[in-house]
């Protein structure tokens, strides 16, 4: 009968991976079952700062489930050779099926450990590398596949928030400053007889989740609505609305990320290239076995960006990244946590100034403008702007008959008096303002319904120069629909008229992975933790006509998000972002 080799593996998870160690992969396999025992430790996150930059994950985040995970082991030149489980006989699992996991408190990049017993399948030769795969309900298609498939695989499945679901696999990183490495090196040392030996020398593994963490809360002694809502009000009556100066108050209702992928690859990619070619500055931290970058299989794979502005599509959007309406995000409150896949556009686009592409991860915050009232109350209501004032629906109407219509149209008309001329008076127009076009501008434009003449037999008549034309009356709500759309007036072909629909405001801001003023780049990487700490909203943000209509940036259009606010990355590596918006 043939001996079963162990083999002792400590599983780093979350962020760190092992050293560099000598690799043997011809000889000492065997038919039978063999053995590896694995010292799982999760790391608290990816970071080019400092230990305390980290922040360990909850229990849910940290859980792994012995059933769903599965270790694969290949040759020094990565074929395929058989894949392992973690054995429950050494005490190493819970009642719940789960791996037992202890705090980590001497590592400043391991958040959490556990040694555990991996059950090998047969192969004839020892395997020279190791891949690990936690928290996986499709383990079995990775196997057989070889080391270079498996960096290719994509997982399109939802991001799950349940305990056990968090995927986790090796963290991918720079040994010695001058190789990837992207699957944990096994030493012939390590491969034993029995599984006593076997947990006497652990091959470390390091692991990572496979998502990103992204948190908005706002600065400490803001001030709140009655609803605990926090708000922004404006000093001394500076708003202005119909021409006077008002109090008013911009009151956030939530916040959701935005602009995320739908699709990631289940293990990091990162090209050897990149030890050349540098994506930004300190972009890999050997001392904590990580990367801060990596390739997305949506700019550099099958999964390649479709834009488009069809009506099947919302306007700019791209295949597989997934964007979110004011009413998504008003209803996940401030100081709570989104969970996305990696966004990580290649170089060049990721640099590029925020909002000049609508496929920049944003935290989209939904809020809208209230307005004093008698008695210190607050009121809400459709807010319009035009040639850069605000006007509440009443007031446009008449600024639509006052300084549009009269000169264009009038009615003529015999009274007792003899021949009377009178002005188009607002509530003489039947109209509403609907949707101009579905671009997530706000822009809007009047449809009108009808025209109420002011007398039995009146006429409408249309200037031209010197002289004036009557308009049938089957013709009356076209002619004032296209004079009130047209160019010298609210001129809706360039979206000059936009509507602030009960209130409703957005801002979006785009995330700052990379924060150093020389090198700034914008994305989302996983086992990160994105945090914006809102501390100022000073000016009313985008406007909002339909609350369900999905948020793209608009490029070119939204540098300035008028957030203030610190945006942190943690250990999970957490990441801060301090955001005014002025």
């Amino acid at each position: 009968m043939k001996t079963g080799k162990l083999i002792s593996i400590a599983l780093l998870s979350l962020a760190v991976a092992c050293s560099k160690e000598n690799v043997t992969s011809n000889q000492g396999g065997s038919d039978a079952n063999q053995y590896m025992a694995v010292d799982i430790a999760m790391s608290v996150g990816s970071s080019t700062k400092a230990p305390s930059d980290y922040r360990d994950g909850s229990e849910a985040e940290s859980t792994v489930n012995v059933k769903n995970s599965i270790f694969l082991f290949y040759d020094a030149y990565g074929n395929f050779l058989t894949s392992g489980v973690i054995s429950a006989t050494e005490g190493s699992v819970d009642e719940n099926g789960n791996l037992k996991l202890t705090t980590n408190n001497q590592s400043g990049y391991v958040e959490k450990e556990s040694k555990a017993v991996i059950v090998l399948g047969p192969t004839r030769l020892r395997p020279a590398l190791v891949l690990a795969v936690l928290n996986y309900d499709n383990c079995d298609a990775l196997r057989n596949l070889s080391l270079a498939d498996a960096h290719t695989q994509v997982d399109k499945r939802e991001i799950s928030t349940e305990a056990g679901k968090f995927t986790m696999t090796n963290s991918v990183y720079v040994d010695d400053g001058k190789n990837i490495v992207n699957a944990t090196p096994i030493a012939a040392s390590s491969v034993k007889e029995t599984k006593e030996e076997a947990l006497k020398s652990p091959v470390q593994i390091y692991v990572e989740r496979e998502v990103a963490k992204v948190n908005m809360k706002a600065k400490e002694g803001l001030k709140q609505t009655a609803e605990g809502k926090i708000c922004f009000e404006t000093p001394n009556a500076e708003s202005v609305l119909n021409g006077v100066k008002v109090s008013a108050r911009i009151v956030v209702d939530g916040w959701a990320a935005n602009a995320f992928n739908t699709t990631s690859y289940l293990v990091k990619d990162v090209p050897a290239s990149w030890l050349v070619t540098n994506p930004f500055a300190n972009w890999y931290d050997e001392a904590a076995k990580r990367t801060f970058w990596a390739q997305d299989p949506n700019y550099s794979g099958s999964e390649k960006y479709v834009f488009g502005r069809t009506p099947e599509d919302e306007p700019g959007t791209y295949k597989n990244v997934k964007y979110l309406s004011w009413n998504d995000a008003a209803k996940n409150k401030v100081d709570s946590y989104n969970y996305m896949y990696e966004n990580t556009t290649d170089k060049a686009s990721a640099r590029v100034n925020g909002g000049e592409l609508v496929n920049v991860p944003t935290i989209l915050i939904a809020a809208h403008v209230e307005t004093a009232k008698t008695g210190a109350a607050w009121e809400r209501q459709d807010i319009y702007k035009f040639g850069g004032l605000f006007y509440t629906d009443a007031s446009l109407r008449n600024y639509a008959a006052e300084q549009i219509l009269k000169g264009k149209l009038y009615w003529e008309y015999t009274t007792v008096e003899g021949l009377k001329k009178a002005s188009v008076l607002p509530d003489q127009v039947i109209a509403k303002f609907v949707a101009n076009v579905v671009d997530n501008s706000g822009s809007v434009k009047v449809e009108v319904e009808a025209l109420t003449a002011p007398a039995e037999g009146a006429k409408l008549m249309k200037k031209e120069g010197e002289s004036a034309s009557e308009i049938e009356s089957a013709n009356w709500a076209k002619t004032v629909e296209d004079i009130l759309n047209g160019e010298n007036g609210f001129n809706i072909a360039k979206k000059e008229l936009v509507c602030f629909k009960d209130g409703m405001c957005y801002y979006q801001v785009p995330i700052k992975h990379n924060q150093a003023a020389e090198d700034v780049t914008y994305g989302t990487v996983r086992n990160h933790i994105y945090e914006l700490t809102l501390s100022k909203i000073a000016k009313i943000g985008n406007p909002v006509f339909d609350p369900e209509e999905k948020l793209v940036l608009i490029p070119g259009e939204e540098k300035n998000y008028y957030v203030s606010a610190e945006l942190k990355v943690l250990k999970w590596r957490v990441i801060t972002q301090d955001v005014v918006i002025e």
